[in-house]
């Protein structure tokens, strides 16, 4: 529609339909930083803050979840309602925010510390801007050329695209509850196998079929449990496999090497080399920041207030990081992936798809975020400075 029956959608396309998209509220996974950053303002007003910063996250998570005040009150609404979330949520043998809520509590002790007061009172102006302003005005703020007939006919299906956005995220989350249901009965059902005698680890029992764990638990197989350990062997050599996005017919790995596309270098009068990558915009905006590289998620705990994250691709186990952030670069994702809805609704510049990124930026490197142009910029020290000056 935007690209007014042309075969080929341009990078301008791409652009405004970010921008159509960047009104949907009442996203569900979109809830999860925002009541985060709800809880560490409570954190950080709360007598005791000193007291929680100075524990380990397994301490403060025990602290407060038994907290009597409104502190726990409102740290155990929130896992009431988001608890079934977590990293590879789908993932029977992944540990939900229920089960292990530490990376979450870490994640506040950080908000904790670093939280801007005069960012999140942004935050707000900006959710409360962006439900004001009306379709006329957003599309006065587009680049495609559009015509009276599809200004009229995107006033009619814009609202049914923003709700299909919003009805996908809430059903992958009942989705997501019903699977940790399961997971919970199966994790019981392994400290029970343990308990009798027919599992060495509570965990193999997601590394069996279903058809298996019958026959372990009608009688002893020690070939079964040996199958079941090489499999758990095997994880994390396939967790490091890389795949197409699109795939036709039987799916063949990439390495890191096979995809450079849409990545150009410039060098200016003094000799000096600046890498450009090109991705789409999915939420617009401009930002100069130290970048952070972090291509699994238990390393994303160094992530520090400000910077812009650079990784593969994000899901709802990323987005308690989002409040430190200042940006969003994810090799693989597109204009509803997860990272894109929430990074639109939290307001955040990001783009997707840039190829390579985790491998030519390195965290501590000073970027250029452009988001309204598609392109994140690795610069010179020195125009880096000029870049923070011009922010000021």
């Amino acid at each position: 529609m935007l690209a007014e029956g042309k075969k080929e959608l341009s990078e301008a396309n791409t652009s405004d339909m970010a921008t159509l998209l960047s009104s949907c509220t009442g996203v569900e996974s979109a809830d999860v930083p925002a009541a985060l950053k709800e809880l560490a303002c409570v954190l950080r007003e709360n007598e005791e803050v000193d007291e929680f910063l100075g524990m380990t996250a397994e301490e403060a998570s025990v602290w407060l979840q038994s907290h009597p005040g409104h502190l726990g009150h409102t740290f155990r609404a929130f896992i009431h309602r988001h608890g079934h979330r977590c990293v590879r949520e789908l993932d029977f043998g992944a540990s939900s925010w229920r089960l292990e809520p530490y990376s979450l509590v870490h994640t506040l002790q950080v908000m904790a510390r670093q939280l801007d007061t005069t960012t999140t009172q942004q935050q707000q102006q900006k959710e409360t801007m962006k439900k004001e302003t009306s379709l006329e005005d957003i599309f006065t703020t587009l680049r495609s050329p559009l015509s009276q007939r599809t200004k009229k006919a995107l006033k009619f299906i814009l609202p049914m695209c923003r709700r299909a956005v919003v009805q996908r995220e809430a059903t992958k989350s009942i989705l997501t509850k019903t699977i940790d249901g399961l997971r919970e009965g199966y994790r019981n059902l392994g400290q029970l196998m343990v308990r009798e005698g027919r599992l060495p680890s509570p965990d193999l029992v997601f590394f069996l079929k279903h058809s298996e764990l019958g026959q372990l638990v009608a009688s002893p197989s020690p070939a079964l449990i040996a199958k079941a350990r090489r499999r758990q062997k095997l994880l994390p050599q396939l967790n490091e496999l890389k795949f197409p996005e699109v795939s036709i017919g039987l799916p063949s790995k990439v390495s890191d090497s096979d995809d450079d596309g849409g990545v150009f270098r410039t060098e200016d009068e003094a000799g000096q080399r600046t890498v450009v990558m090109a991705g789409t915009p999915v939420c617009h905006g401009q930002v100069t920041a130290k970048a952070r590289v972090v291509t699994k998620l238990q390393d994303a705990i160094h992530i520090q207030s400000g910077e812009v994250l650079i990784t593969t691709s994000t899901d709802v186990g990323w987005t308690p990081y989002f409040p430190l952030l200042s940006g969003v670069v994810t090799e693989i994702g597109g204009l509803i992936s997860h990272g894109a809805v929430v990074a639109r609704e939290y307001g955040l510049p990001c783009l997707v798809g840039v190829s390579s990124a985790t491998l030519l930026i390195n965290t501590g490197d000073r970027i250029l975020l452009d988001a309204s142009k598609g392109t994140v910029t690795v610069l010179p020290h020195q125009e880096y400075q000029t870049q923070q000056q011009q922010q000021q």
